[in-house]
């Protein structure tokens, strides 16, 4: 009879290691909140003091993207219906869903900045106030749920939980988040995953269905925001096994239901971006694609080296950038030391969660946890675009907070207690305040960053100081400085400043189409100060070579009847002729550029030929003999022009 029971009991919740059955009375105690409502209000006020700082703060990073210039965004609730049903960067004019990696389909945060905009316009100061309000809020579940895996005996306030949530909430990596206003997807996706979390514990408690039934929905909300949700399809049996012992069939159960809203959303991204995901389509770019001057061997040794960064910002997170570009990340060999020390601590890890996981241990969850929510950003299974990113790190973090409650409050004390008794007692205090103290420093130092395209730039230089794309923001930041303040020394002090960093994005990455344009921009506001019209030209032919041509457009045209003809006919025969079309067979643009020398000078007999010469390789007979006879006017000796009127008269 009594095997009986303790058969019934195992199969109805859980037993203990210790024999102690966990139960949906154990985890979901009928009064909780009154004893840890005054906690919980703590770690919710502690979120909420530290980045209420953010709402003097303007918008910043790619918030363009997705509010200031987002054209759906900007119609308020009427461009709610376009959020919804087409690719999430599509309402940013220009955009091209092929330059990055896949594609974006998160639109609950774009729909919420459309709320936002119809009530109240473009107003960063409440975008901000609603991040950091959710980032209070999401303190909260996050406290909940560390009560679930280190419950407390005595009082809430001294206990790993309370300590996990303070820490939590102070965590430095956390701040791309919650001071950028689009880090609103990470926020909501993990303030509805956890949601999900939550109830779907409840359901394998209780076996009731409503639960589980809110845990779908909020797993669709969760998917909507951001599609890193998708892991905890694999954290939440992990959680029901560990918490309650739970059934195969209750897992699966639990599966099953999660995967609709799953295989809902992954129908609403097919139907908006048009695939699921397309790998045949390789980005060209080394800003959207760090691995395109890779080697395999380089990729994946780099790929260990960045998930043992990962690691270190955990439980050291300094410096601090918000720019990991290349190459900020060099990329790593597997002679490289730290590649193995990386590959050797994820050994470890994984070796040591699995074999302590039928134990249930906290520490084994913990680290599976971290290793599902990072796998989907750690361009293992797919590319993300980046080598990494502070905010990738956000859902994952919440292990750091599990492991070090274990350890402070359950794993050290009895260990001190064999050599420094009286010290044991307090340990796991001592240990709290001074992680608690360190985060709160760094976090309070490194938040100020994002009060502005300036600030943000000018801190990551100091750190990224090898990344193409920090060199780049920052030199274009102190070019639109200059291009708007009116004091000429100033100008001159800016752009004096900005140059060095676009060269050095240039000499990283000479492709570097922003860099390209920023040295265009300089350039010509050098001219507009010294007049230098060669030295302008000859950066403008560099320009031209690399293939950035849209500013090179507006400002040549700009130019045409304002600088000497006979400096800008040789600038066009150089471009024209034999930049785009001996060089790059870019038949287009050749004509182009010397269709607008023939402006200045329409019978210029040098740039005629080079007009007949691209015209006949374009096929076009007509033209070419047109501008063949006209050049031959002014040099009838040209045996390359006789030749070429004798081809196109045969044609």
């Amino acid at each position: 009879m009594a095997n009986r029971r303790k058969h019934r009991a195992q199969r109805k919740g859980a037993v203990s290691r210790k024999g102690k059955k966990k139960t949906g009375k154990t985890l979901f105690p009928a009064h909780f909140w009154r004893r840890w409502a005054l906690p919980g209000l703590a770690v919710c006020a502690l979120g909420l003091s530290l980045y209420l700082q953010t709402i003097r703060f303007d918008y910043n990073l790619d918030d363009k993207l997705v509010i200031t210039q987002n054209e759906f965004t900007k119609k308020g609730l009427a461009g709610i219906p376009d959020l919804l049903f087409k690719e999430s960067f599509s309402g940013f004019p220009g955009y091209n869903p092929d330059l990055i990696a896949g594609a974006r389909y998160r639109p609950l945060s774009l729909v919420t900045f459309a709320i936002e905009y119809e009530l109240f316009g473009l107003r960063p100061d409440i975008s901000h106030f609603v991040n950091a309000l959710l980032y209070a809020l999401t303190l909260l579940v996050v406290l909940r749920v560390l009560v679930m895996f280190l419950p407390a005996k005595g009082s809430p306030w001294l206990s790993a939980a309370f300590a996990g949530a303070v820490l939590f909430a102070l965590h430095p990596v956390h701040t791309e988040v919650v001071s950028n206003i689009k880090g609103r997807d990470e926020l909501l996706a993990l303030f509805f995953a956890l949601g999900a979390l939550y109830y779907s514990l409840r359901h394998a408690a209780t076996r009731r269905r409503l639960p589980l039934a809110s845990a779908a929905m909020l797993m669709f909300l969760g998917m909507m925001s951001k599609e890193n949700a998708i892991t905890y399809m694999a954290v939440v049996p992990l959680a029901q096994f560990v918490l309650l012992r739970a059934s195969w069939r209750t897992m699966m159960r639990t599966v099953a239901v999660l995967a609709l809203p799953v295989l809902a959303y992954l129908w609403l991204r097919i139907e908006a971006v048009g695939y699921l995901f397309n790998p045949d389509a390789p980005v060209q770019s080394l800003m959207n694609n760090p691995f395109l001057e890779a080697t395999l061997e380089e990729r994946m040794a780099t790929i260990i080296y960045t998930l043992g960064l990962y690691v270190k910002l955990l439980f050291f997170p300094h410096p601090l950038t918000h720019d990991y570009y290349p190459y900020h990340i060099p990329l790593m060999h597997w002679t490289d030391w730290q590649v193995w020390l990386s590959l050797v601590l994820y050994a470890s890890m994984t070796w040591w969660a699995l074999r302590t996981l039928p134990r249930r241990t906290v520490p084994s969850f913990a680290i599976l946890y971290f290793l599902a929510t990072l796998s989907i950003v750690s361009n293992i299974l797919f590319p993300v675009g980046t080598f990494m990113n502070e905010r990738f790190l956000y859902m994952p973090s919440l292990a750091f907070p599990l492991f070090f409650g274990w350890f402070a409050f359950r794993q050290m004390p009895p260990w001190l207690a064999r050599y420094q008794p009286a010290f044991a007692k307090w340990s796991p205090l001592l240990l709290s305040a001074a992680f608690a103290l360190g985060f709160a420093w760094k976090s309070l130092e490194r938040i100020p960053a994002w009060r502005n395209e300036y600030t943000l730039n000018k801190a990551a230089i100091e750190v990224s100081k090898n990344s193409a794309r920090a060199n780049t923001f920052y030199a274009y930041t102190l070019y639109r400085m200059a291009v708007d303040t009116a004091d000429i020394e100033a100008k001159r002090r800016l752009i004096a400043e900005a140059e060095p960093h676009v060269d050095k994005a240039l000499s990283i990455y000479p492709q570097y189409s922003d860099a390209l344009r920023t040295k265009a921009g300089i350039r010509a506001l050098y001219y507009q100060l010294d007049g230098n019209l060669d030295q302008l030209l000859a950066d403008f032919a560099e320009v031209a070579r690399k293939g950035w041509v849209d500013f090179l457009d507006t400002y040549m045209k700009y130019l045409n009847g304002r600088a000497p003809a006979e400096k800008l006919i040789p600038f066009y025969h150089k471009v024209g002729y034999e930049i785009f079309f001996r060089e790059k067979g870019d038949l287009a643009h050749a004509i182009q550029y010397l269709q607008m020398g023939l402006e200045l000078e329409p019978q210029n007999p040098q740039l005629l030929k080079d007009l007949a010469l691209v015209h006949a390789r374009s096929g076009n007979a007509r033209l070419a003999l047109q501008y063949a006879q006209a050049a031959l006017a002014a040099n009838p000796d040209d045996a390359e022009l006789i030749e070429l009127l004798q081809q196109t008269n045969g044609q």
